[in-house]
């Protein structure tokens, strides 16, 4: 499989694998050309273990970047997917048609928000046994942390300032029940953010604040077991140290 752009990769919420073993993977890039950005928002499908892969370009007469979340939702049994433009669309399929758009989830891939103001676009996303959490990418903007249990209804509550302005851009579930998400902004007088919450995103924990226009802290791994890896990054010196966070 070769993705569209040499710059392409694709993030730990965007590749998943079905309950039928299929495996799909989204892209992601951020390029401009002419002032304009590059459309690269593929997904990518194989049924035989990677093998073979088909391409779907469902999405490039909806949006103009990439995928941010495309993953398989074991309690609801179907798949979600995120993407990243000024429309940030939220897409629900329960078919195998992975190909085109649908006006149902049970027939393609169908848009569950209309409007700019319903959210979406997520990049923040874990499934717990009692509901799917979600995390905006609102940078600069107003984020929010959203919870839904079947994927019609949702709530949402606003990060509070000095944390507002700063997107979800990772979530992880670790096996004692306990949700982390990293909240970053590089911009002074912004703070960023590693909080956790322990009952299933209705109140969180603050456990690192941090300036983000001198350090970057990234969730690296996936969770194992109860702990998971970050990256500090010092934006001043280079220089990168990996901790691991248990709890």
């Amino acid at each position: 499989m070769k993705f569209s752009s040499d710059e392409s990769l694709f993030l730990f919420e965007t590749v998943t694998e079905t309950e039928n073993n299929e495996i799909l993977i989204g892209e992601y890039a951020n390029i401009k050309n002419d002032g304009k950005w590059v459309f690269v928002g593929y997904l990518y499908i194989s049924n035989d273990e990677g093998e073979t892969w088909q391409k779907s370009d469902f999405l490039k007469q909806k949006i103009n970047k990439h995928i941010h979340i495309i993953k398989w939702v074991k309690q609801l049994k179907c798949l979600i997917l995120t993407e990243g433009d000024d429309k940030k669309g939220i897409w629900v399929n329960k078919s195998n048609n992975y190909l085109s758009q649908s006006i149902n989830e049970s027939s393609g891939w169908f848009r569950l928000n209309r409007f700019h103001i319903q959210k979406g676009g997520y990049t923040g996303f874990v499934e717990t046994p009692e509901n799917i959490v979600l995390g905006t990418d609102y940078y600069h903007g107003t984020n929010f942390i959203v919870s839904t249990t079947d994927l019609k209804t949702f709530d949402f509550a606003m990060v509070p300032d000095p944390y507002r302005r700063s997107a979800i851009f990772r979530m992880v579930y670790l096996d004692n029940q306990t949700i982390w998400a990293g909240l970053y902004n590089h911009l002074h007088p912004n703070k960023s953010l590693l909080m956790y919450s322990e009952n299933f995103g209705k109140s969180w924990h603050k456990f690192l604040e941090y300036d983000g226009s001198q350090i970057k802290i990234s969730m690296i791994s996936n969770s194992m077991g109860n702990h998971f890896y970050i990256l500090a990054e010092d934006l001043i010196s280079n220089e990168c140290k990996t901790y691991i966070i248990s709890h």
